[in-house]
């Protein structure tokens, strides 16, 4: 998994975050963080997904409804402390926390999964969740690809 996709993973967990905060299910309608409602585009469907009450959901589901939430709670204490914040370098060591724990986030989902997966004899499966822990953990930068905007944060708040 590069770069882009672990961002893109990252970016995910946090709308199925925000998604179970507000509905408690990643299926139930969606809104934006004021609370308003997002506007379907014409054409879209006109029916909703009825969210799965949390007895309903397989264990493995359960758990990874269990991590997502935990992540959303400290994420959201996160944002709190950092609106708080006055010092720019106190932003950018949130801003840190905040990323370490939605890494972790994806981390524990992926953990979960292959715990199931192992438990079930899916060696393909297994291999792929080894992989995509492998990658979050340790992403691969193309050489040359420059400081990332919290390196370059870090410099200015200095």
């Amino acid at each position: 998994m590069n770069r882009k996709t672990c961002l893109s993973v990252v970016v995910l967990m946090s709308v199925i975050g925000a998604a179970v905060a507000r509905t408690g299910s990643p299926a139930g309608p969606l809104s934006t963080p004021d609370g308003s409602a997002i506007k379907i585009p014409a054409g879209a469907p006109e029916h909703t997904v009825q969210a799965t009450p949390r007895e309903k959901l397989s264990p493995m589901h359960r758990e990874i409804f269990d991590a997502v939430e935990a992540e959303r709670a400290q994420v959201e204490a996160l944002s709190d402390r950092y609106a708080l914040a006055v010092l720019p370098g106190q932003k950018l060591e949130i801003q840190k926390e905040i990323e370490a724990a939605k890494k972790a986030g994806i981390i524990s989902v992926f953990e979960i999964q292959l715990r199931y997966a192992r438990a079930e004899g899916r060696d393909p499966v297994v291999h792929q969740l080894e992989n995509a822990i492998d990658a979050v953990k340790t992403p691969k930068i193309p050489q040359g690809s420059g400081p990332t905007v919290l390196e370059k944060a870090a410099k200015t708040a200095r």
